[in-house]
């Protein structure tokens, strides 16, 4: 991208520069250099506006917010995702429209908002299943499921969630496969069938393992974990959270961290070490001020 970027520079092509700025910013973001991220978004944006691109600076909002959804400021995150809606409303593009209102429900959700959530994660699942957009209809179906989880709507959250998984297999996505497998298993868990709850984790464990998506492998064993301590098997839900533990480390995935650590806490204190657990927990508080506090405002 570099490279691009210094080619694009050299011929004076501005927008394949704003481009190469905008590439170059999620780049940064997911390795979680977060200012270098956006630095070269708001370079992107400012290229974008002076060039008159209104769908690139669409693009550049959408990207700062997902920038600022990394470093847990959901207030900047929708400021920043409600601009992009704006001008994706005004231009008429359906598909970035149903773009922006699953990023928006998912701010929502991250805050507990489970109405907005739900009310966005539809709009855009109405846009996906108009325009034919199956990996997007799996994608809303598998959020209305986790929402529909968390409000207690175990049999909504399975209606959503067996669609998703349907799409998945049909069209071969086998990374949304594995996300799905392990909402059924937080389904099945939390109605207390922990067989079933075992072997759809296992399934999703396998498929994890096999193409290599390291988070959902963090996140397998994580639920695991919630199963194991659910039935009382302390040691082997330590073992699975400790696991969870290293890899969301390794990583970089601050949420599977500090749920790990929040997770250890409490198989501490069933066991009654309280010291030990408290530990944990303020290892999971520093973790998440620190991540909170990087990328200050300007």
């Amino acid at each position: 991208l570099e490279k691009s970027l210094a080619i694009k520079k050299e011929i004076g092509d501005r927008n394949g520069e704003a481009n190469c700025y905008l590439n170059l910013g999620a780049a940064y973001d997911s390795v979680g250099e977060y200012d270098k991220a956006r630095e070269h978004l708001e370079i992107s944006l400012a290229m974008k506006k002076e060039i008159g691109d209104r769908n690139g600076e669409a693009d550049c909002y959408l990207s700062l917010g997902i920038l600022y959804r990394s470093v847990y400021k959901t207030d900047k995150e929708m400021e920043h995702i409600k601009k992009s809606l704006a001008i994706k409303k005004e231009i008429d593009d359906r598909n970035g429209e149903a773009d922006c209102y699953l990023n928006l429900a998912s701010a929502y959700k991250s805050v507990g908002e489970h109405d907005n959530a739900i009310d966005h994660f539809t709009k855009a699942l109405v846009i996906m299943r108009k325009n034919g957009t199956k990996k997007g209809v799996m994608k809303c179906c598998h959020e209305l499921a986790g929402v529909f989880h968390c409000l207690g709507k175990y049999l909504k959250a399975n209606e959503y969630n067996q669609e998703a998984l349907i799409i998945a297999s049909e069209i071969g996505e086998r990374a949304g496969k594995a996300e799905s497998l392990l909402m059924q298993t937080l389904i099945l868990y939390s109605i207390s069938s922990y067989v079933k709850a075992k072997e759809y984790c296992g399934e999703a464990m396998a498929i994890s393992k096999e193409i290599g998506l390291r988070k959902t492998q963090a996140d397998c064993y994580f639920v695991l974990g919630d199963v194991l301590l659910g039935e009382g098997k302390y040691g082997k839900a330590e073992d699975h959270f400790k696991t969870s533990l290293a890899i969301s480390e390794d990583i970089d995935y601050i949420s599977g961290h500090f749920e790990s650590l929040e997770r250890l806490a409490c198989v501490r204190y069933e066991e009654g070490k309280n010291q030990e657990a408290t530990s944990f927990l303020l290892a999971a508080i520093e973790k998440c001020e620190k991540i909170r506090g990087s990328l200050p405002d300007n």
